[in-house]
């Protein structure tokens, strides 16, 4: 009669989970990769709202604090400036964004036209990424 432990590998090895894991683990590692990534490009393509939001935000509090705190949201403007800055560098090299349409209407004409076919309604096609974010 098998152990437990013996019963528990050979269970391990049917359902090839060491293989599952690792594919999991590449998936996740690209996933991320992608992310990082977009997250790049946002940060790259915002950095002038971003430092306006900064000084807005660094004048509000100046004109309710008397400017008794200026010294510090200066520090904490540069901080945020060069996180933005060291993020924009995330970004890939090709500077092409998922979400891009109009980058990737020619290479994709074939499967736009597959796409066409296979859905019946205007309201199956899919939305721009602006159209699911806030406005900054």
């Amino acid at each position: 009669m098998p152990t437990i432990t013996e019963t528990l590998k050979s269970k391990l090895d049917e359902f090839e989970l060491e293989r599952r894991l690792d594919e999991l683990t590449v998936a996740t590692e690209k996933a991320v990769k992608r992310a990082i990534e977009h997250a790049g490009d946002l940060a790259h393509d915002n950095r002038d709202k971003v430092a306006t939001l900064l000084d807005k935000a660094g004048s509000a509090i100046d004109d309710r604090t008397d400017g008794k705190y200026h010294e510090t949201v200066g520090k904490v403007r540069a901080q945020v400036v060069s996180g933005v800055d060291k993020l924009a560098t995330k970004r890939p090299a090709t500077h092409h964004t998922p979400f891009d349409t109009a980058a990737s209407e020619a290479s994709n004409s074939a499967h736009a036209t597959e796409t066409a076919q296979a859905s019946e309604t205007a309201q199956d096609a899919p939305t721009a990424w602006s159209a699911h974010t806030d406005q900054v």
